[in-house]
């Protein structure tokens, strides 16, 4: 590969006509340019193709990561296949994810994603959070749906204590390295002594209806979805939970029908969750 006066590399003095066009197309962003013409047209195949079909307004976004003095080597080398760029499309595209994974790890993407992303997703996400939990403490607008969307008695579902952000087991995968997942909210609910756990809610909160669900809720919720109607998934306590009193590795075993997703319009507020916002994994 070598460097012609003109600014790009040429292999066998050859420039193919993809590398051609998609240099056309950027020709305007020096830093998107000059990565694209470092790339190899056949070990990074996978990569031209995916910018090739890569929505021209993502561009500018592109080269503003690649052109931070921080940053821009961090996001050079996180981009290394066409999979990186759908990481990197889904980050920009959705704060919520982007706080969703930053609960189980970011793994390569930790640095980068933190720097970008963190300062304001992760206080609105956990803004939502609590305000969600406060309104199941307080048996308000959340506690009530739920017990509409469950068909449960508001008396019955007030015996259920309010737990946060408790990691759950998934299998070690390369996309899920960390091996866990967090359950924004855990309902549990004792028996009479205070000493045996009788059910289990799971709810998962999402920014927005749109928010994507991360690889290790991909996992665990297919499982739920896939278990057989009427029977309980086992959900797996990642770590010792000092809240729940429980070591790690002890079982919670939730209903099917009772691992719920909840969504709210992009904000902190739960004033505009409506019953079609609660719904069960099962049913997405």
């Amino acid at each position: 590969m070598v460097l012609a006066s003109d600014g790009n590399y040429y292999v066998n003095n050859i420039l193919s006509t993809t590398k051609i066009n998609l240099l056309a197309s950027v020709k305007q962003f020096a830093n998107l340019k000059s990565w694209i013409n470092s790339l190899d047209e056949i070990v990074d195949a996978g990569l031209f193709a995916k910018l090739n079909n890569l929505e021209t307004g993502y561009f500018a976004k592109l080269e503003t990561d690649l052109a931070s003095a921080s940053n821009g080597a961090e996001i050079r080398s996180l981009l290394g296949n066409a999979e990186d760029i759908d990481i990197w499309k889904i980050l920009k595209d959705d704060p919520g994810y982007a706080f969703d994974l930053g609960e189980e790890g970011l793994g390569n993407w930790a640095k980068w994603g933190k720097s970008n992303f963190f300062k304001t997703v992760t206080k609105t996400g956990r803004e939502l959070s609590k305000n969600i939990v406060i309104s199941i403490q307080s048996k308000g607008k959340i506690f009530n749906l739920i017990a509409d969307k469950l068909g449960m008695d508001v008396v019955e579902l007030s015996r259920y204590k309010v737990f946060e952000e408790v990691a759950f087991e998934v299998p070690v995968t390369a996309k899920t390295p960390g091996g866990f997942m967090k359950a924004d909210v855990v309902l549990v609910k004792y028996d009479a002594s205070g000493r045996f756990i009788e059910d289990v809610i799971v709810i998962e909160n999402k920014l927005s209806a749109t928010t994507a669900f991360t690889d290790a809720q991909k996992l665990k919720f297919t499982e739920v979805k896939n278990a057989s109607d009427g029977s309980k998934v086992e959900f797996k306590l990642k770590f010792d939970n000092d809240k729940l009193k429980l070591d790690k590795g002890t079982s919670l075993n939730a209903h099917k029908d009772k691992v719920l997703k909840i969504n709210d319009g992009g904000t902190s507020s739960v004033e505009n969750i409506t019953a079609n916002d609660v719904r069960k994994i099962k049913d997405l």
